[in-house]
């Protein structure tokens, strides 16, 4: 008997830290503790598991990130969070996994690539929600575009979590933050 989810953090350790591609399927035996067959029966082979890292990233985000972000009360300090949240990984090299998957599109599966995008499809709109939230509370003006801000802090995100592979500073990711904050509330 194996421990599903202990199976599932080991491998989004290993795509986060290598990347789809640059992960050989020995790679993902080795991790896993599967031999092919098993591997092959619980996850329909590599692809199936990267897929199912995906679903797992994904369920992990919403807790952390997306329900505050769609909370009723979160506005402002829900993206703050949001911020604060991703800055370890990015600090860390890692980046996001799901932009990761976006950036090797020609690599992985359709099927993943489809997930990592809808992903961040949901992640636009529950900063949208977050934003609406903190404009009626009066931390963002009332005439900003809500979608076009939303849009704004995902392509910030995703550039950081993308420009963290080739290294960045606290101090730089801090800068980041604050100066996406400024420009939510100015």
């Amino acid at each position: 008997m194996y421990d599903r989810q202990n199976v599932l953090d080991e491998a989004t350790d290993l795509f986060w830290r290598q990347g789809y591609e640059a992960t050989s399927l020995d790679d993902v035996l080795r991790v896993t503790g599967f031999n092919r067959h098993s591997l092959y029966k619980e996850f329909g082979g590599k692809d199936g598991l990267y897929l199912e890292v995906l679903r797992n990233y994904e369920h992990t985000f919403n807790g952390c990130i997306g329900g505050p972000l769609r909370s009723e009360h979160g506005g402002l300090d829900a993206i703050r969070t949001m911020f604060e949240v991703r800055m370890p990984p990015d600090l860390a090299g890692k980046g996001c996994l799901m932009t990761n998957t976006l950036n090797e599109r020609e690599s992985v599966p359709a099927e993943a690539c489809d997930h990592a995008g809808a992903f961040t499809d949901q992640l636009r709109d529950a900063l949208q929600h977050a934003i609406g939230v903190a404009q009626a509370q009066g931390d963002i003006p009332m005439h900003k575009d809500r979608i076009a801000l939303a849009t704004y802090v995902v392509y910030v995100i995703q550039g950081l979590g993308t420009m963290s592979k080739r290294g960045i500073t606290r101090t730089e990711a801090q800068l980041i933050k604050d100066q996406t904050l400024t420009f939510l509330q100015a």
